[in-house]
């Protein structure tokens, strides 16, 4: 499994998403923006992402006892994206 094919950025209104890789593991890094940022007065939180299969993984952020899945797709135009709880996340760069 080849998660370095995530890594990038990701981003949505109020929602920056970066997928890193860190001593060969996949990183990330959940930060909000914007308005939203400036509302939740919150620092960027980061999870290691554990794999399940070649496209879905596993995270616990801000130190939550409860798994979150990242699911990463593209849709038929072949733009990539990552769907992490209940929303929908375009990548923009590598």
């Amino acid at each position: 499994m080849d998660a370095g094919r995530y890594a990038g950025v990701y981003e949505r209104a109020g929602v920056r998403l970066t997928v890193s890789i860190r001593d060969g593991e996949p990183w990330l890094r959940y930060e909000a923006t914007g308005p939203v940022a400036a509302l939740l007065q919150q620092e960027p939180q980061e999870s290691r992402l554990v794999s399940v299969d070649d496209v879905t993984f596993l995270c616990r952020m801000g130190g939550s006892p409860d798994w979150t899945a990242a699911v990463f797709y593209e849709l038929p135009d072949g733009s990539p994206y990552v769907h992490l709880g209940a929303r929908a996340t375009p990548k923009l760069r590598d």
